[in-house]
Parts: structure tokens; C-alpha cells; sequence
């Protein structure tokens, strides 16, 4: 049950991150509503999930894929462009790390295989 409900909350908040992201890039009009406090709540949020990433891959030994890497790197580009005012590629990049973080949790089965039985 847990597990259930654990794979459909990642699959929301990538849903989520990915409407957001739509919003932002598609409407011109955009720019005048992405403020550095928006920025820097994402680029928080994605902080958070990429240590949770980070936990699991240290604690399970889940070193398959070179995702956390990735992550890392977006969200420090993220965080360059975001000292540089440029918040909405600040986003996008923030977005993209916490898809690569997304998925390191959404594969370990050995997560999920905890969390079912705790």
C-alpha cells in the first residue's frame, strides 16, 4: 500500500515540477511573474530531494547510473544562474536535477521494499 502511494506521490510531483515548467517557458508573459523568491524556493525544494537521492544511494550502495552526478551539476548551475538573476533558466536546470534525483529514487526497489514493510 505504502508502496503504492509512495511511486504515485513522485509520479505527482513530476507531473507538478513539469506543469510548473510549462508555465514558465510557454507564456511570455512569465518573465514578469518569476521572482527570485519563486526561483529560490524551487531551487530549495530541489535541495531537498536531491539529499534524500543522495541518502539512498549511500545507504543502498545504488551507484548504477551516473543520475546523482547529473544532479548535482544541474543544481549547481541552477544556483549560478540564480546569483546571476537569471531565474528562469535557474528553474529549468533546478528542474531538470530534480528529475535525475527523481529518479534514482523512483529506481532503487530496495527503497520501496523497506518502506512497504516499516
Amino acid at each position: 500500500m505504502c508502496v503504492m502511494k509512495t511511486k504515485s506521490i513522485i509520479k505527482s510531483s513530476l507531473l507538478t515540477s513539469l506543469l510548473m515548467l510549462v508555465i514558465v517557458l510557454g507564456h511570455h508573459n512569465a518573465k514578469a511573474s518569476i521572482t527570485s523568491y519563486t526561483a529560490r524556493n524551487f531551487i530549495n525544494k530541489t535541495s531537498f530531494i536531491i539529499g534524500e537521492a543522495y541518502d539512498i544511494v549511500y545507504y543502498y550502495n545504488f551507484y548504477t547510473s551516473g543520475n546523482l552526478s547529473k544532479a548535482v551539476n544541474h543544481q549547481n548551475y541552477a544556483k549560478y544562474l540564480y546569483n546571476r538573476n537569471r531565474y528562469i533558466l535557474a528553474i529549468y536546470h533546478s528542474d531538470l536535477a530534480r528529475k535525475y534525483a527523481l529518479n534514482i529514487i523512483y529506481n532503487c526497489n530496495n527503497y520501496f521494499f523497506d518502506f512497504a514493510f516499516t
